[in-house]
């Protein structure tokens, strides 16, 4: 295939966009108790529903429900799937046990299909509470199923981000901890079954198929059989979108001063290093949390720990370089005793917008955004870090965004960490690697790998066909002593 013709498929190829084209389920300023125009509620007694900016919060005891549905109104098919998408976390430090939290599609009382956090009191959830894990549910023909992911996700206050895709072959529901990878738990037949129609409403959040047939409630506004579960917890579902719409791909942001892939490459670099950063400790070995993590602001100067005489000290070298991989071991004395550093910085955008963290730490590491918990990870005792090895996406506001990582010295106080974000905007990556790839198209190995990236970000948009059409044209090209697109 002539490069020509591959790049003019490329740009005329649309996409739907959960993330960035799509528009919110319902006004992003609406707020109130009550339901949205166009949304039904249906609640247990003892609970009670808040909306505000864009999201929703319910709260009442585990077994109770509490469910919003609204008619789908369209269809999902190979070229153009249906896209459901929404973040889901928890206002507690610990996993909500219990009746799901969830997004679903729904066609009758004994066919539907959804994605959550929770496991219905499987174990694991109820009884180790601190393991949180994505849970899919489908129901055919009166018939109960459900599957679990195998690794845990981040902590039960981090977003999860879960999607549902309807295709024309199939439907298919998945869950990600960091909004890049996903990972499908269920994928369903939809030729010669009732799910071969359109579904009938969208539902979101706590609810449950019931157990009697012949007592079961439509539109999952079924409780638990389970007497035990009357805590009451608070779950918050947000970013609610569905979309089957085209949206193109915007303006390439290639410089000028590029003249290959390895220079595209440095220059993403440095754009998505942190500008500055101010370091704080050591403190002592402590589970709980000392004050800084959870800053909003830094109008009135960076917080201190009560009880410790610690200064903030800022981050010096030249360039960003001195600024992607920072050894908190070196300039802060770690020492056996006291193993715990704190590291912040400030995110300022002009309009509020998803981003996207890139990040590793040892031994264990957590960030905090605008004061709440949005990604960790432990390392156990490893003292290696990997650039890139872990990821969040997390929701920015207009103005100063206030990020703070709290570090865990791995064996012998070694306490280093790699961070950097860019604005999550998928679109905005392919787009760029189009335009890469028109300009280096002789260097075949930039080509391949170019290739591989966006097609990727197709599939974290849920469009796989577009990801499989990208990666077949890639393999029909010929490779063997000549580009891999002849020009």
């Amino acid at each position: 295939m002539r490069f020509s013709a591959l790049w003019f498929w490329l740009l005329t190829c649309t996409c739907i966009v959960p993330m960035i084209g799509a528009e919110y389920v319902w006004p992003t300023e609406y707020s109130g108790d009550q339901a949205p125009a166009g949304w039904d509620l249906s609640t247990a007694a003892n609970t009670t529903q808040q909306f505000s900016n864009g999201s929703i919060s319910f709260k009442g005891p585990l077994a109770a429900f509490q469910t919003l549905s609204r008619p789908v109104g369209m269809d999902g098919n190979d070229r153009q799937p249906l896209v459901i998408s929404a973040v889901i976390n928890s206002e507690q430090p610990r996993e909500l046990g219990g009746l799901p939290t969830f997004i679903a599609l729904y066609w009758n009382p004994t066919h539907a299909f959804f994605i959550g956090v929770g496991g219905m009191s499987e174990g694991l959830e109820r009884y180790d509470p601190a393991r949180r894990r994505g849970w899919a549910y489908w129901i055919t023909n009166g018939k109960i199923e459900r599957r679990a992911t195998e690794r845990q996700l981040y902590s039960s206050e981090a977003p999860a981000h879960v999607r549902l895709l309807v295709s024309g072959n199939d439907i298919s529901a998945s869950i990600s901890t960091n909004g890049i990878a996903y990972e499908t738990l269920a994928s369903l037949t939809r030729k010669d079954s009732v799910f071969a129609v359109a579904p009938e409403r969208i539902v979101i959040g706590r609810g449950w198929f019931g157990e009697d047939a012949e007592k079961r409630q439509p539109l999952l506004a079924n409780t638990a059989n389970d007497p035990g579960l009357n805590e009451a917890v608070t779950s918050v579902i947000s970013h609610v979108r569905i979309s089957n719409e085209h949206s193109k791909l915007p303006r390439a942001r290639l410089s000028a001063k590029a003249t290959g892939f390895e220079d595209i490459r440095q220059e993403d670099l440095d754009r998505t290093t942190a500008e500055h950063w101010h370091l704080l400790g050591p403190l002592p070995n402590n589970d709980k949390e000392f004050g800084p993590e959870r800053t909003r602001d830094t109008k009135n100067g960076l917080p201190l720990v009560p009880g410790h005489d610690l200064r903030w000290k800022p981050v010096t070298g030249e360039g960003p370089a001195s600024r992607r991989s920072i050894n908190l071991k070196t300039q802060l004395d770690m020492t056996q005793e006291r193993q715990v550093a704190l590291a912040i910085t400030s995110i300022y955008c002009d309009a509020p917008r998803f981003e996207r963290f890139w990040f590793d730490g040892a031994r264990g590491i957590q960030i905090f955004v605008n004061g709440r918990l949005v990604a960790d990870k432990n390392n156990g005792w490893e003292g290696d870090i990997i650039p890139d090895r872990f990821a969040a996406t997390t929701w920015l506001n207009r103005g100063e965004n206030v990020v703070v990582l709290r570090l865990s010295a791995a064996w012998g106080g070694s306490c280093r960490f790699v961070f950097r974000h860019d604005a999550a905007s998928p679109t905005q990556l392919i787009a760029d690697h189009l335009q890469a790839i028109e300009a280096y198209h002789a260097d075949i190995e930039g080509v391949v790998l170019a290739t591989q990236v966006f097609s990727q970000w197709y599939e974290t948009l849920g469009q796989r066909r577009l990801a499989a059409e990208l990666i077949g044209q890639l393999t029909a090209s010929p490779s063997t002593g000549n580009c891999v697109f002849k020009k």
